[in-house]
Parts: C-alpha cells; sequence; structure tokens
C-alpha cells in the first residue's frame, strides 16, 4: 500500500485519460480519485528520476516538482491520498508505470522521461 491508500490509478486509466483529452484537443487530464489536473503538456524531465509540471484544482494552478523514485511530491511525501494520486499520474506520464520494486519507468527499455506532447501518436509507454 503506497501512501497509505490502497490503489492508484493504473497504466491504462491514466493512458485512457490523456487519449481522451488528446481526442477532445485538451492538455490536460483529471487525475483520479483526487480533485486536481494535471497539465500533461507541462511534465518537464529535470532529472533522471524527477520532473517538473503544472496541476491545478480548478481555482489554482500550482507549478510543482516530483521524484518518482522517491515518491515525493515538492521534496517531500504527498501529505493526502489525493496528492498521492497526482504524484502518481504525473511520474506514469513522464517515465511509464512503475515496476514491482517501485521503479520508474523499468519496464521501457530507454529510461529517459517521454514528456508525452503526444503530437497524435500513442504515448511511448503503450
Amino acid at each position: 500500500m503506497a501512501w497509505g491508500i490502497g490503489t492508484l490509478a493504473t497504466a491504462s486509466v491514466i493512458n485512457a485519460a490523456v487519449d481522451q483529452s488528446l481526442a477532445a484537443s485538451r492538455t490536460t487530464i483529471v487525475v483520479p480519485d483526487s480533485g486536481y489536473t494535471l497539465n500533461y503538456n507541462s511534465i518537464t524531465p529535470t532529472g533522471s528520476d524527477t520532473i517538473s509540471f503544472s496541476a491545478g484544482n480548478g481555482q489554482t494552478t500550482w507549478e510543482l516538482t516530483a521524484d518518482c523514485r522517491r515518491g515525493w511530491l515538492n521534496g517531500g511525501e504527498p501529505a493526502s491520498a489525493a496528492q498521492a494520486q497526482l504524484l502518481n499520474a504525473a511520474c506514469q506520464v513522464a517515465y511509464g508505470p512503475a515496476d514491482e520494486a517501485g521503479e520508474p519507468g523499468r519496464n521501457r527499455t530507454d529510461r529517459e522521461p517521454t514528456n508525452s506532447s503526444h503530437s497524435g501518436a500513442s504515448p511511448q509507454w503503450l
């Protein structure tokens, strides 16, 4: 159980949300079980396991950082299940889903972030 919650959104749920946003010409997805939106176009790698991105709650937009290996949001553990869902979604878009040991994107061979602007093509993590 991660961050005190039983289930994080799966890669297929996140991928479907991105695909639906692409079809609707939007650059944000609603992060499941969180009340947050994630601007998937804003995800930028800042290191081998870290990213910066923007997210909002419908009233406010924040610039955030994440360490996908440590499971940190803005330098510490998520303060809520909703923040954990946001962190999970951003890291999945950037690196693909974590493997069983919790290593981000280990199922991908290149280990480089996808920075999924998508340009109409299928995401690299599929």
